[in-house]
């Protein structure tokens, strides 16, 4: 399913509105100076084209994506 939400097509499917407006609540509820901004910025690793381009030959193995986006997560918490 997340293979099929491709392009422009992704941000149009009730699963990507879902996740924006939580993402959007947690980052007001956090006092997240312009959470519009931001929460693009947080989903665009997740979507599915960033995926299966990290995961082409040679391919990054999902470990080490996983640990980028938790990294990232984390570093962003106190910047934001």
């Amino acid at each position: 399913m997340i293979g099929s939400e491709v392009g422009r097509s992704h941000f149009e499917t009730g699963a990507y509105g879902f996740w924006r407006a939580h993402l959007r609540a947690l980052l007001t509820a956090a006092g997240t100076p312009a959470p519009d901004a931001l929460v693009e910025l947080l989903l665009a690793p997740l979507a599915p084209e960033v995926h299966g381009h990290q995961r082409e030959p040679p391919g990054l193995p999902p470990e080490q994506i996983t640990t980028a986006v938790a990294r990232r997560t984390r570093t962003l918490g106190p910047a934001v």
